[in-house]
């Protein structure tokens, strides 16, 4: 999913407001309303921000300083 187009290509859907209130109505269980906008924030994996934190959970920690 680093390849936007690429992803797409092989099937990715992008989620339309219409498809979660599929699911996301008043009947649901929540507690507060379903707001699509701030909800498509959690699964957005194209946005610069997502982006930096992905490369940084994907890249090895360093390890501990060694004792003298």
């Amino acid at each position: 999913m680093k390849d936007a187009e690429l992803a797409r290509l092989v099937g990715l859907v992008d989620p339309s407001e219409k498809a979660c209130r599929n699911c996301h109505d008043a009947s649901s269980p929540s507690l507060k309303p379903f707001n699509f906008v701030e909800s498509l924030k959690a699964i957005d994996h194209w946005s610069a921000a997502r982006t930096g934190k992905s490369a940084r959970a994907e890249s090895p920690s360093p390890e501990p300083a060694k004792k003298k």
